[in-house]
């Protein structure tokens, strides 16, 4: 089971690095869309083939499960853009510790709806995540991030937060058993649903909406998609979510800004870095406890 927590950090490893690949090569908000939709569409393909094979049918499912699949492709296609749009204009590293805080939502929603209790441990290890976040976002005074960078990456966080607040209520409703089918459809409503605003950008001098090297990285793109979903999927119902969720995580963090920082050459400050590792900690710390 070790072993496919293992795969999904490297799954998510690289989608985040073909995300930076997407947002740094896409010239047009079309080529951006184009290539989230075709990713879409791939992971689809892969969720109905594995669906299948599971002897599931995606044509089979609850008006409840159907309707949790509209709710899932808007909040997807909301994080996807917004995260890709921050790894385009700022570090990996800290990009996905920001993205990574997003488990702070269902935190507090379960907290509140379910009841879960949050330890002492944890309310600490927030005020550490403050600090670090603080370090992150301003590393240097005469090196100021973006405010669009500050934006779309806590953006992404909170449609991180919203996703798993959703995954929580499904998997608290009679229906939990049809999260494959669920799967399959999201990703078919969110390429449709951004297929249809690619065609309806018609500008002026805009550039071709996909290119073949594009195409290609979609694809690779939609392949980590499926991959990551399927696994966190058997994850969540077989093992404790204090030994998947750090260890996915800071894995991911980690391994993301190492590869960028190889293929990208993005330099990380002292200040950035000290306030990266003290964000895992306090990841971990209330992860574990």
């Amino acid at each position: 089971m070790y072993y496919m927590i293992a795969l999904s950090t490297l799954a998510a490893t690289g989608k985040s690095v073909i995300f930076k690949k997407i947002g740094v090569e896409s010239k047009s908000a079309k080529q951006l869309l184009a290539s989230n939709a075709f990713s879409f569409f791939v992971a689809a393909v892969l969720s109905v083939i594995f669906s299948v094979l599971q002897n599931d049918n995606p044509l089979r499912i609850s008006v409840f499960s159907f309707t949790m699949s509209v709710l899932f492709a808007l909040c997807i296609i909301f994080t996807y853009l917004t995260q890709m749009k921050a790894l385009s204009v700022g570090n990996a590293s800290s990009t996905m510790l920001i993205y990574s805080c997003g488990f702070l939502v269902p935190i507090v929603f379960g907290a509140i709806v379910y009841n879960e209790s949050i330890s002492l441990i944890q309310l600490l290890s927030l005020i550490l995540l403050t600090a670090a976040l603080v370090l992150i976002i301003n590393p240097q005074k005469d090196k100021k991030p973006s405010v669009a960078w500050i934006v779309f990456s806590f953006l992404s966080a909170l449609g991180s937060g919203m996703i798993a607040v959703l995954q929580k209520i499904h998997q608290h409703s009679q229906y939990a058993d049809e999260f494959t089918e669920l799967l399959s459809w999201e990703f078919v409503i969110a390429g449709a649903a951004l297929t249809a605003i690619t065609v309806c950008l018609h500008k002026e001098g805009a550039t071709k909406a996909l290119s073949k090297r594009q195409a290609g990285i979609s694809l690779l793109n939609g392949m980590f998609l499926c991959v990551l979903n399927t696994l966190n999927i058997q994850l969540a119902g077989k093992l404790p979510a204090v030994i998947v969720f750090p260890t996915y995580n800071i894995g991911s963090i980690i391994l993301s800004g190492i590869v960028c920082a190889v293929l990208f050459h993005e330099n990380i400050t002292k200040k950035e870095l000290v306030g990266f590792m003290i964000g895992c900690v306090a990841i971990l710390c209330i992860g574990l406890f």
